[in-house]
This record gives C-alpha cells, structure tokens and sequence, in this order.
C-alpha cells in the first residue's frame, strides 16, 4: 500500500470541495495524479515526489478532446472552467 503524501491530499479535499464532486488519486513511484471529472470534461492535477513534500507539476483541463494546461497559480481558473462549460478552456495570461 502508497502512502498517500499529504500534498497531493490537500489538493484533492481542496478539488472536491470546489467542484462538489469526488476526486481520484493515483499514486505511481515518484508521480501522482489527482482528477475531476464533470460533463464530460476532465481535470488533471500531476504531482511530482519533491523534498521536503511533493510539487504541483502541472494542471490540465481536457474537453470536447482539446487539452488546456494551465500554470501553477491558476487552479482556480481551471476548476472554473471544469465547472461551467461557457468559460474557456484555455490557459490564462499570469
């Protein structure tokens, strides 16, 4: 059995929260992955295994098979257009 590294678990409470939806962890090795899933589009937040804790590596928003990634600081961005399709699913200037 993973431990699950507290990280990558805040960010998950913190993601369903937001989305009142549940969020999947995946912990593989060195990398671990949190989802979201609403109305057919899909959220990504990848983890890197970092010391003293793990690093945010990247966030992702999948839909309609277009992929928009965004950078650190724009989680919430992407939740929000996870939520609410008519925002855009593309990366924010900053």
């Amino acid at each position: 059995m993973v431990d699950m590294p507290a990280a990558v678990s805040r960010y998950a409470t913190y993601l369903r929260a937001r989305t009142g939806h549940g969020a999947e962890i995946c912990v593989s090795g060195e990398t671990a992955m949190v989802t979201a899933s609403r109305g057919g589009a899909e959220l990504r937040i990848a983890f890197a295994s970092g010391k003293p804790d793990w690093l945010l590596t990247g966030i992702e928003l999948t839909r309609s098979g277009q992929v928009a990634s965004f950078a650190q600081g724009q989680l919430d961005a992407a939740i929000a257009a996870l939520l609410n399709p008519a925002v855009p699913a593309e990366r924010q200037p900053g």
